[in-house]
């Protein structure tokens, strides 16, 4: 027998040593920890999504923001997807250039083509229709038959009238317009005051130039993450928590500005939101008047309890000789029932709503554009 194959002492014999390195092993415990763990998140995460969509059913939409080098946000190009609300679900597109809609309209623009741009939010982009229902869509088609005519719809959710000058200066005019509309609604005197891109100082329009969205710069840093758009148009929980994020942004800027999250789409705006909005309004006048450019304004209102609510001043600006003012409740929609243009417990109008202002449109086009 070897001695030294033989314990010493009397000693208990030791254990026989593992083929297997010491760091394996560490590795498959490591493994297995994480595979626990991802399968209790993904059940966690299951029950919660589960939960969401029976409980809350916020909305379902696709990602399509991001932050533009000029200081607002600008719609993603080349979206395709669904929205989805307890009112209405319809697709949502965009062109190469983020404009709704699937047509591209070329640059520089044809000889002989009419080619408006609208400005706005959603009511303009177009919520709760289909991309072929929106009232530039509609007006396209029917001022087409007569002429060739191109109307880019430019409308961006959220915006208010501080986003849309800015866009119409940076992307609006670059397309050449022969007319621009603009659609006022009735949480612009919000937003202009609360975005802080620009203020009056001494009655003059001021930018800020070092102001840009948090909410937006969270967003198109997720948005890099494996799956993120995806779950954008399919989870509940994931667009829960998106609009949460959103709720909690615009409340700490109605903070800042001492506004309860009542005056989003209050009939009684403050003084300083409407010399804001009016300065601002004032300014896309001059833009466009400037340049020749006939400009038109929507004042479209929302349904609050059976009846139409808006708080644009029209008196309140300096240039309004120079635009046409329409008022959306009395000019167009006065002979519909409400219920036909309103969709309950949303901003958005109908179809009907988009068709009788794409007819309204189309009149005035004819008559006091093209003069026929």
């Amino acid at each position: 027998m070897n001695p030294e194959s033989t314990p010493r002492d009397g000693g208990p014999t030791p254990p026989v040593s593992s083929n297997r390195p010491a760091s394996w092993t560490g590795s498959r415990k490591w493994l297995a920890r994480t595979l626990l763990l991802g399968v209790s998140l993904g059940i966690v995460a299951l029950i919660c999504e589960i939960t969401v969509r029976l409980v809350c059913a916020p909305y379902i939409m696709p990602r399509f923001v991001e932050n533009a080098p000029y200081g607002i946000r600008r719609p993603l190009p080349n979206v395709r997807g669904f929205l989805v609300t307890p009112q209405y679900r319809h697709r949502m597109s965009t062109n190469s250039k983020g404009f709704r809609g699937t047509r591209e309209y070329a640059l520089p623009k044809p000889p002989g083509v009419f080619r408006m741009v609208v400005l706005g939010d959603s009511v303009v982009n177009g919520y709760g229709v289909e991309d072929d229902e929106t009232f530039c869509a509609v007006l396209e088609r029917k001022l087409s038959k007569l002429r060739q005519t191109e109307v880019l719809n430019l409308g961006v959710p959220g915006f208010g009238n501080a986003e849309e000058l800015i866009q119409l200066e940076n992307v609006g005019l670059e397309q050449q317009p022969d007319m621009v509309v603009l659609g006022y609604f009735v949480n612009d005197h919000f937003e202009n005051l609360t975005c802080g891109l620009y203020s009056l100082q001494e009655g003059k329009l001021v930018r800020n130039p070092n102001v840009s969205e948090p909410a937006v710069r969270l967003r198109d840093r997720i948005s890099g993450l494996p799956g993120y758009n995806f779950l954008c148009q399919h989870s509940y929980l994931v667009n829960y928590a998106r609009q949460k994020a959103s709720d909690f942004f615009r409340g700490q800027l109605a903070e800042k500005h001492t506004l309860g999250l009542a005056a989003y789409t209050s009939n009684k705006p403050s003084e300083a939101q409407i010399q804001l909005s009016s300065a601002l309004v004032d300014e896309i006048i001059r833009v466009c008047q400037e340049r020749h450019i006939p400009i038109l304004i929507l004042n479209i209102p929302m349904e609050i309890q059976g009846a139409w609510m808006q708080n644009m001043v029209p008196d309140s600006l300096q240039r309004k000789e120079a635009a046409r003012i329409i008022d959306v409740a009395k000019e167009i929609w006065n002979t519909e029932d409400i219920h036909k243009i309103a969709t309950p417990g949303s901003y958005h109008p109908k179809p009907r709503g988009h068709e009788l202002i794409a007819d309204w449109l189309s009149d005035y086009v004819q008559k006091e554009v093209w003069k026929k």
